[in-house]
């Protein structure tokens, strides 16, 4: 299986790529593969137990069926998202691959990086050569807990794919595909529909918060469009986790799902009132301080923090561009869409280990806007260039 996701990466990515961005790619398939076999020795060896191996269990059981020509064990649950819909997919996989734990985690360490591929192919749509595609490639496809937490049989992978298909339809064909949109949105509903809710609350406020001379009818009817999208998302999603459109039963939700987080020596103490906005930000950004480290996974994580923001203060002279950051179609559902996830994940994971798991699907945005910043900056560089020839032609005595 890794040989064949290995030779599919180098014959089938598109020729019009790069030579320089296959090469990145095939070598984020060797990542990928070398990190499901890592994260598979980490949850048997060192834990002994872990989600992929019961998702892994239970898929076998029902794909055994299934090859058995027995379909009644996989429409046997009348519910159909969550660790429910992740079950299914892994049987899905395991009638294909068969009886391999390790051919499934090759498998499943691919749907991320699908997902990533398109977040960075809509960043070089959008900005073009203005923007280091390369250096996000790298950054985005190879940066260490990018592929070691999501290259295994779980939510996290499938979550990753969600979200590059919600943005590659977006924007990452240079118009909006409400196909694909809709494509990724129901398939973040069926793992975590809190999630699916977040995303289709950044598409409602990515519909409108774009220039307002840029408004015509079609923009309006797609705005519109967008809004109804969001509307049907989030009551499809309240009702998935049964909290219909109660106030107080939305609260006591992320209370409980915050308090299951709250174990084991990464607990950390969660911050409540206005002093939890930034709290959040600090802690999907900073965290774990290198004095917070128990363990060498959240030792290279505390790592990762330092060589981001080293990344950051590098860029630091680019940043104030992103003043203009509503005039990229990408950033309009980028920038609330990060905001929204950090202010989650921050904010209601209370424990530094999933922290550092489940902020995968917040880093890669990170990334996209520390390296959109210098072609925000040359995007109005240009601009300004351009109105000064224009102010000299006029200037010209004709």
């Amino acid at each position: 299986m890794s040989g064949f996701c290995l030779a599919l990466a180098i014959f089938a990515a598109p020729s019009s790529w790069p030579s320089e961005f296959r090469r990145i790619v095939v070598l984020a398939v060797i990542a990928r593969i070398a990190g499901s076999a890592l994260r598979l020795l980490v949850a048997q060896v060192w834990y002994g137990r872990g989600d992929a191996l019961r998702y892994y269990d239970i898929g076998w059981e029902i794909a055994s069926s299934i090859r058995g020509g027995d379909v009644g064990p996989f429409f046997a649950s009348d519910l159909v998202w969550g660790t429910i819909f992740v079950q299914r997919v892994s049987a899905i996989v395991l009638v294909v691959v068969g009886e391999s734990i390790r051919a499934e985690s090759v498998v499943f360490s691919m749907f991320p990086l699908l997902g990533l591929i398109l977040i960075v192919v809509s960043a070089v749509r959008e900005f073009g050569p203005r923007i280091d595609g390369k250096r996000l490639a790298h950054l985005v496809l190879l940066w260490p807990s990018i592929w070691y937490w999501p290259s295994s049989i779980g939510k996290e992978s499938l979550i990753l794919l969600a979200v590059g298909l919600v943005v590659f339809g977006w924007c990452g064909t240079g118009r909006l595909r409400i196909s694909v949109v809709v494509l990724g949105l129901a398939l973040s509903m069926m793992i975590r529909p809190h999630i699916a809710l977040m995303i289709a609350v950044a598409i409602g406020f990515a519909a409108w918060l774009g220039p307002f001379q840029q408004l015509t009818a079609s923009r309006i009817f797609q705005g519109l469009l967008l809004v109804v999208l969001a509307v049907l998302t989030t009551r499809e999603a309240l009702s998935q986790l049964g909290l219909g459109s109660d106030a107080v039963a939305v609260g006591d939700f992320v209370a409980a799902r915050s308090a299951r987080t709250a174990t084991g020596g990464s607990q950390i103490a969660m911050a409540t009132g206005v002093v939890a906005i930034p709290m959040a930000a600090v802690n999907v950004s900073l965290r774990p301080f290198l004095w917070e480290v128990t363990n060498p996974l959240m030792l290279l994580s505390g790592i990762e923090v330092v060589v981001f923001w080293a990344l950051v203060w590098h860029r630091r002279h680019s940043l104030r561009s992103f003043l203009r950051w509503r005039e990229s179609r990408l950033l309009l559902l980028v920038v609330p869409l990060t905001l929204i996830l950090t202010l989650f994940y921050g904010g209601f994971v209370a424990n530094l280990g999933i922290l550092a798991r489940q902020r995968v699907v917040v880093l890669p945005f990170m990334f996209l806007l520390a390296e959109a910043a210098p072609a925000l900056a040359s995007m109005r560089g240009a601009r300004a260039a351009r109105r000064r020839d224009e102010v000299r032609s006029a200037s010209k005595p004709r």
